[in-house]
This record gives C-alpha cells, sequence and structure tokens, in this order.
C-alpha cells in the first residue's frame, strides 16, 4: 500500500503535518532493510530542515504542549468517561 494510506490511520484525528510535527513519507510495505534506509534517510532529511532554524520550528512545541495542557487532562477523561457513563453524547 501507498504510504499515502498510513496518513489516513492511526492518529489522523489528532495529527496535522506542520503543525504538530512532520509526516514521513515512507511505504510501510517494503522489505525490512529498504524500509529502515527510507526511515533513516527521512529522518535526517527533516532533522537537517529543523535544526539548522530551531527557533523557526518551537511553534511546534508550544503547539502540541497547548494542546496536550487542554484537552488530554485527568479531568478531561473523567469527564469524557462520566458522558459515556450517563449517556451524554450518545448516537
Amino acid at each position: 500500500m501507498h504510504s499515502a494510506y498510513y496518513r489516513k490511520r492511526g492518529i489522523k484525528d489528532i495529527f496535522t503535518d506542520q503543525l504538530n510535527g512532520y509526516y514521513l513519507n515512507v511505504n510501510f510495505e517494503m522489505n525490512k532493510d529498504r524500509l529502515k534506509d527510507m526511515l533513516k534517510h527521512e529522518v535526517e532529511e527533516k532533522l537537517n530542515t529543523i535544526i539548522p532554524d530551531i527557533a523557526k520550528y518551537k511553534h511546534i512545541a508550544h503547539f502540541n504542549r497547548g494542546e496536550a495542557m487542554s484537552k488530554y487532562t485527568m479531568e478531561g477523561y473523567c469527564r469524557n468517561i462520566e458522558k459515556i457513563l450517563i449517556g451524554e453524547n450518545a448516537k
């Protein structure tokens, strides 16, 4: 399958390319050695872009921290469980 397929699975609802980080354009269907080489190349390419101008990319870290602090707290988790238990947002 093409790597774009993998962009549609997993954490797509909480990850946006260049906002939360950077997609690695990798085809996971290839053999292990080729996959390892491709991942290494993709990671090196992204790091070579980011590291020389790290200040330009700090917004990603700040955005992710803000998202985590506002959306993924113990209180929020408990509220969501409570809603499930009492039947709110039932479909």
